[in-house]
């Protein structure tokens, strides 16, 4: 009878014994463990590799979402800025027409007051640099063809101060036409300014919308 602890002085696990032979059959200690720690291995294994495909599901869910998120985000500010745009372009470009034609209408009275420009105190200079400042501020949201009515403006302000004509009919040919072109550039501006914000045009009818000042 064999010692189940003991074969050729070695100390082994006792696997089996085959009695009718009178000998032990043993498997060395360190097989079990090997096969304990591939068991472990593998487990720690499958745990880190459900970890990491967790961990990339995670990954992509987070940019899908950020991407959204930045997508929401660039939209509602564009959505922001284009209704900011509107209410500013709406409120100057109304001041605008109304402050054209106001420039229109007063430039002969203004002119035969014989104020000149360059008088700080003068109604001509106030007037001016009122509407100067007012077309300044429309150059930068308008679109090319009401800024080329804003240049066209610009260029009749500057003219509105001169007297080139001493000679009583030539002055009054020379206001009647500044009259005239202050009233046309007045409604080119608002038609400009209402078809750039989408807006339909305005109905005039076959009457003159400028007052008949006869100039003196």
């Amino acid at each position: 009878m064999c010692d189940p602890t003991t074969a050729h002085g070695r100390s082994v696990r006792l696997w089996g014994c085959d009695h009718s032979r009178g000998r032990c059959v043993t498997t060395p200690i360190w097989v079990p463990i090997a096969v304990a720690g591939l068991g472990v291995s593998g487990t720690l294994a499958g745990v880190l590799l459900t970890q990491a495909q967790a961990t990339r599901r995670e990954a992509r869910s987070w940019e899908r979402q950020r991407i959204t998120d930045t997508e929401t985000y660039n939209r509602q500010r564009n959505d922001e800025q284009h209704r900011w745009q509107r209410d500013k372009r709406l409120e100057t470009y109304g001041e605008l027409v109304r402050e054209s034609l106001h420039f229109a209408a007063e430039l002969v009275p203004l002119m035969d007051m014989e104020e000149r420009i360059w008088d700080p105190e003068s109604e001509l200079y106030k007037s001016r640099h009122r509407y100067f400042e007012l077309l300044y501020r429309a150059s930068f949201l308008a679109d090319n063809e009401l800024q080329a009515h804003i240049d066209s403006a610009s260029e009749l302000a500057e003219n509105a101060g001169h007297r080139p004509y001493d000679n009583g009919k030539e002055k009054h040919e020379f206001q009647a036409e500044l009259l005239r072109e202050g009233f046309a550039i007045a409604r080119a501006i608002e038609d400009a300014a209402r078809q750039e914000l989408g807006l339909p045009p305005r109905h005039r009818g076959p009457a003159n919308d400028e007052p008949q000042t006869k100039p003196s």
